[in-house]
């Protein structure tokens, strides 16, 4: 009896949602040591139980020829988070909505999922689970079915992981340790390299969201610096708007100084999109010249309202599109939307019982 590819792909969906790489439920594990940490600060990860020599473990979930699997080779897709019945999983579709498949195990919680720039493998944030009490950044070959955990970070809290152009390195956001344990000096921006060597920090005062510029020289971060005033009633953080850090050097250039999170360079490196924090979603020139453009303006027609939450904007790799989560059909419940950057054409991509953002289109 033959088994036709579409079967194959089913079951191979199948056992990567339970988790298991193979119909005995056997999971083949290989560690491989990386290089010695050259990021300052490192004696400080040491003492919190890291240890100096970062392990990269990888996790065989499946294996099937490339050509019947879906999620890789030509065309257009879309990563996501979903979360509902108590899990968070990132699913891949199609950019108008369907065939929506989740490819990270069902067993563990994993949310801001970054494609690699040939569009094969998929990085993001694996909550802690009962055997390990930090977080993780794990990254999935669609093609191989191989699940690798690269090395613990920082402080254990990653954020934000997004893939070099080269896609030689992972940058991510995570908590500088401070002098004492189990105390941090605010979030910093670092970089690793893809296979768990090299951490570094590149930049400190990093709010939770960033994006590399396409020629790969910058990283765009919404700047939060940690308010020493002592006045209870004051913020925590003050946001002084989004920067762009120089990877070679850590060089800093201002963008803008109004308030802008989850910001998001333009395939072609000419702007950058951004949320304002409540309910639009922003445009500015990469080079910080001519002012802020809103993108969603909150037209009578679109049944947005005014409280509406519309957040992290992600370009399709033609720049034609912007993919955003918001509660605009469902207030306090965000689903998955894209819009043109002109502000017309908006489209639904969803309506579902669960929580769904963190959108990022695969590479073309």
């Amino acid at each position: 009896m033959t088994t036709s590819a579409d079967e194959e792909v089913t079951a191979f969906l199948t056992r990567m949602a339970a988790g298991s790489a193979t119909p005995d439920g056997e999971l083949p594990v290989r560690v491989r040591r990386g290089a010695k940490s050259r990021m300052a600060g490192w004696g400080a990860i040491t003492a919190l139980g890291v240890g100096a020599v970062p392990l990269m473990a990888s996790l065989v979930l499946g294996v099937l020829p490339g050509e019947h699997l879906p999620l890789v080779g030509g065309g257009e897709r879309i990563a996501f988070m979903r979360s509902g019945g108590g899990s968070h999983r990132i699913w891949v579709m199609e950019p108008d909505g369907s065939s929506q498949v989740p490819v990270s195990p069902a067993d563990v919680d994993a949310i801001a999922p970054s494609w690699s720039p040939d569009g094969e493998r998929i990085v993001y944030v694996r909550y802690r689970d009962g055997t390990d009490r930090e977080d993780r950044l794990q990254i999935l070959d669609l093609r191989s079915g191989v699940l690798e955990t690269l090395a613990a970070t920082p402080s254990g809290f990653p954020s934000s992981p997004i893939w070099s152009p080269d896609g030689s390195t992972i940058a991510f956001v995570d908590g500088i340790p401070g002098d004492e344990p189990g105390t941090y000096a605010g979030n910093g921006l670092y970089l690793i390299s893809t296979s768990g060597e090299d951490l570094q920090l590149l930049t400190d005062e990093v709010g939770s969201n960033i994006s590399w510029s396409p020629d790969g020289r910058e990283i765009v971060f919404e700047r939060s610096v940690r308010n020493t005033s002592g006045d209870p009633s004051e913020a925590e953080h003050n946001r002084e708007g989004l920067w762009a850090v120089n990877v070679s050097d850590g060089s800093l250039r201002q963008i803008t100084n109004v308030d802008g999170q989850v910001p998001e360079w333009s395939p072609d490196g000419t702007l950058i999109a951004y949320s304002d924090g409540a309910s639009a979603i922003w445009v500015v020139n990469a080079d910080g010249t001519g002012g802020n453009r809103p993108v969603t303006d909150l037209p009578p027609d679109t049944g947005f309202a005014p409280e509406t939450e519309v957040f992290g904007a992600q370009w399709s790799p033609d720049g034609t599109w912007l993919s955003y989560c918001s509660d605009a059909s469902r207030p306090g419940h965000h689903d998955l939307y894209k819009i043109h950057p002109d502000g017309t054409g908006l489209v639904q991509l969803m309506e579902t019982p669960e929580y769904e953002c963190g959108a990022t289109w695969r590479p073309a």
